[in-house]
């Protein structure tokens, strides 16, 4: 009896040990998951806050590069090619600076789809139209150039100096204002050419920091008789297979046939090769004077 009694002991102590050792397992299972779950906890919030790092240093780079570069959807010239061109050494390239006179008007619009839809970038040498206020934004937004041809195209303004600067910086207050920050002060081209001002204002621009330019380029809708479509295909395409930097000079705004002309200029013009680019204040291009 007392043999049946000690064996019943031992046995109830057997299974004490074998729960506390139970016990015990699921006690150290339980820590090590609950560690290994503080572990992956630890990561994850020092994940979390590494991105929340990166996001913050993104952003200020961001807003340093937004501040410092406001224009970079524009497609400017790379690096390498920029100093060939300020040192002349233009052998073997194919660029194209594309560029409008005179407007905006009701028909920009119809240029500005005709360029996206080619991927081309071009500057607009505008004046003052303020019912057009939204079609400087259009073109600056769809990262064109908006450049300075004089607020009124105005030429009696040559015969004063004063008033011709006047004129000049009443337009670029204008654009600043109309465009949102999006103008970039620097391009400027006298209305009807270099050749038509004279020594005091071309002076007068040049002493204000702007960078005139003329064209080796033209379409030919210079004039009041219009030029037929095939035509001014031919000259601009002919007068750029002849230059290796391009500075063509279009009216495409105010002249219509320049318009059904511009989708077959840009689709032969880009088949060869040519790349257009938004001009630069700090690059040389041609003048006549």
């Amino acid at each position: 009896m007392r043999v049946q009694s000690t064996k019943s002991y031992l046995k109830i102590i057997l299974i004490l040990f074998l729960l506390i050792g139970i016990g015990c397992f699921l006690f150290l299972l339980k820590d090590k998951s609950y560690k290994e779950h503080q572990i992956d906890t630890k990561q994850a919030l020092s994940s979390i806050h590494e991105g929340i790092d990166k996001t913050k240093v993104l952003e200020q780079n961001y807003r340093h590069h937004y501040t410092k570069t406001r224009h970079q959807h524009l497609r400017e010239l790379p690096q390498d090619v920029k100093e060939k061109i300020i040192k002349g050494q233009t052998d073997g390239l194919k660029i194209v600076f594309l560029t409008f006179d005179d407007g905006p008007t009701e028909h920009t619009q119809e240029i500005l789809d005709i360029l996206e839809h080619y991927e081309v970038q071009a500057t607009f040498f505008v004046n003052t139209y303020e019912d057009q206020e939204q079609t400087y934004r259009e073109i600056a937004r769809k990262g064109h150039l908006l450049a300075n041809h004089t607020q009124s195209h105005n030429y009696k303004l040559y015969d004063d100096t004063d008033a011709f600067v006047a004129d000049v910086h009443a337009l670029d207050d204008y654009l600043s204002k109309t465009s949102r920050g999006r103008y970039r002060k620097g391009m400027f081209r006298f209305p009807g050419g270099s050749l038509n001002v004279n020594a005091p204002c071309r002076k007068a621009i040049l002493d204000r920091g702007y960078n005139y330019v003329d064209w080796n380029v033209s379409s030919g809708d210079g004039f009041s008789d219009p030029v037929p479509v095939p035509q001014t295909i031919a000259n601009v395409v002919n007068g750029v297979r002849q230059h290796n930097v391009s500075v063509v000079l279009c009216h495409g705004e105010t002249k219509e046939n320049t318009r059904k002309a511009l989708p077959d200029i840009l689709e032969i013009l880009l088949k060869e090769g040519y790349s257009f680019y938004v001009m630069d204040s700090d690059l040389p291009y041609t003048r006549h004077i």
